[in-house]
């Protein structure tokens, strides 16, 4: 009996074993709650230097042009911090950043993406920049629900927000600065946290 229960055991940590390198293998777990949290307060910071920028007026052309010069340099910083982050978590997990898993969710993201911009150029072009928060949330929301698949679950809980701080972008433009601090800034702060907390203490 007592041989039994052993090779019982044994096999339990066997089939532990291996859906643990089936998940790591089909799902990326490099992604750091800290990433989230830093991208999140380059957004805010992000956000507040635009509502000056507007706050401050001047010729449309330079107004512009500072709000894109705005928006790269967030999302530059913004990628920056969550690929160091993430890679310093594989790093100390053991584990590739740049896997197959990784591969799956860039894929994802790609193509809501993408067509996120491709809209944002166009409404843009069509004297219809008012609806590019509310286009950059929908299409940022939409990405992560696709990715989802390939990551954490609370992704997907994420996307949903965001698609709905999209929406109220879209409903309520005078506001839409708000929407989009609250859905890149506070959405990624608050869920860095609790991933955080979740995860890696």
């Amino acid at each position: 009996m007592g041989n039994a229960m052993t090779d019982l055991d044994h096999h339990i940590d066997d089939i532990g074993a291996i859906r643990a390198m089936m998940e790591r293998a089909s799902k990326f777990l490099s992604f750091s709650g800290l990433s989230g949290i830093s991208a999140g307060c380059v957004a805010l910071a992000g956000a507040w230097v635009a509502d000056r920028i507007l706050a401050a007026g001047g010729p449309a052309g330079s107004v512009v042009a500072y709000l894109f010069l705005d928006a790269v340099l967030v999302l530059l910083a913004s990628l920056g911090l969550v690929l160091y982050f993430s890679w310093r978590l594989a790093r100390r997990k053991g584990i590739r950043l740049w896997g197959s898993a990784a591969r799956y969710v860039a894929f994802a993201l790609a193509g809501p993406l993408l067509a996120g911009g491709a809209l944002c150029v166009i409404v843009y072009a069509r004297d219809l920049a008012w609806l590019i928060p509310a286009c950059t949330l929908l299409f940022y929301g939409l990405a992560l629900l696709n990715a989802g698949n390939f990551t954490f679950g609370g992704i997907r809980t994420l996307g949903v927000v965001e698609v709905i701080l999209g929406l109220g972008a879209a409903a309520f433009p005078t506001s839409a600065l708000l929407f989009w601090g609250a859905g890149f800034g506070l959405c990624h702060i608050l869920y860095g946290i609790l991933h955080f907390r979740k995860y890696e203490r």
